[in-house]
């Protein structure tokens, strides 16, 4: 009969071959795999919350690009709206 080994590999190995070494090389790598990128991750957050908090100020005057003038042949005031907002007009 023809044994076949199954090699376990990642951050279980060395709880399932039953080692006593504390730290092996995978989980160090890991371990320094995981801090670089939680490193970068915290200096693009740090970044992106830096810039969008910043108020960015322009100045200048708006005005139209065309504009008409309204001339009714009656004056009066407006008493009742009776459309709201949102609402179709026919």
């Amino acid at each position: 009969m023809r044994r076949t080994t199954v090699r376990i590999r990642g951050m279980n190995a060395v709880a399932a071959n039953g080692s006593e070494e504390k730290y092996p090389h995978s989980s160090v790598r890991q371990l320094l795999v995981a801090v670089v990128v939680l490193a970068i991750g915290a200096g693009v957050a740090w970044y992106t919350i830096t810039q969008v908090g910043s108020t960015t100020v322009f100045a200048g005057i708006v005005q139209p690009e065309q504009s008409v003038d309204l001339d009714f042949t009656q004056t009066g005031r407006v008493v009742r709206i009776m459309v709201k907002p949102g609402e179709r007009v026919i």
